[in-house]
Formats: C-alpha cells, structure tokens, sequence
C-alpha cells in the first residue's frame, strides 16, 4: 500500500504478475461509493515495459481521502489493505476513511460487525 500516491499491488510472486489499483481524484465520497458499485475496481499491469490498464474487478471495498478528494477501488482479495494515516477528525479530515461494500462481506473477510474505519 502506497498511501502517499494512492496505490495498491499485490502479486508479483514468480507465478503472477503484479496488479496495480491507483486510485482516482473523484468529487466526494459519495461518488467514490457510485464508483465501485458502477465501474468496480479497475487496475493496470507492466508487461514488456508497458503499463496495460485491465476491465475492472467487481469492486468490494473503497478507500476516501476527503480533503485530496481521492479514491481507491479494491477488489475483494484486496479489500484489508489499509492506507494511512486514517481519519481521525472530520473538522480536519487528513487521512483516509475505509469502507467496504455491505453486500458483499461475510464472517470468512474478518470485517463483518467490525468498524471499517
């Protein structure tokens, strides 16, 4: 997790190749919610030098930054990566705020009757 430039890759190992979920400048939090359920979690990939962007993945989980108004879409095997600092006051929100998608976590994700921030 790349909380300063609003990254996350996983992979990378000798059997996969690394994918990359950046994240997006995006009006408000709300909107960052209407994103992952209409778009999902798209991300990109080096191969041969050049980056690739991919169809998205459903999206389970999203990330906001409100005072840079960013955010990261996460697809479910990337739906704990956590971005620092958290917000811990909305009166200066620095920090991200983490969310995860009602619908679609269950006991097995560890997040269910937890808070998501």
């Amino acid at each position: 997790v790349d909380s300063v430039n609003g990254v996350v890759s996983l992979g990378g190992g000798l059997m996969s190749t690394e994918k990359c979920f950046v994240g997006e400048v995006i009006g408000s939090l709300s909107k960052c919610a209407q994103k992952c359920l209409d778009v999902g979690a798209p991300y990109i990939q080096k191969k041969n030098g050049e980056y690739i962007k991919h169809e998205p993945e459903q999206c389970y989980a999203f990330a906001y930054a409100p005072k840079e108004k960013y955010c990261i879409t996460l697809p479910k095997y990337a739906m704990k990566s956590m971005f620092r600092p958290i917000v811990s006051s909305f009166v200066v929100p620095d920090g991200y705020i983490h969310y995860a998608n009602k619908f679609h976590v269950t006991m097995d994700d560890g997040l269910a009757g937890e808070s998501c921030t």
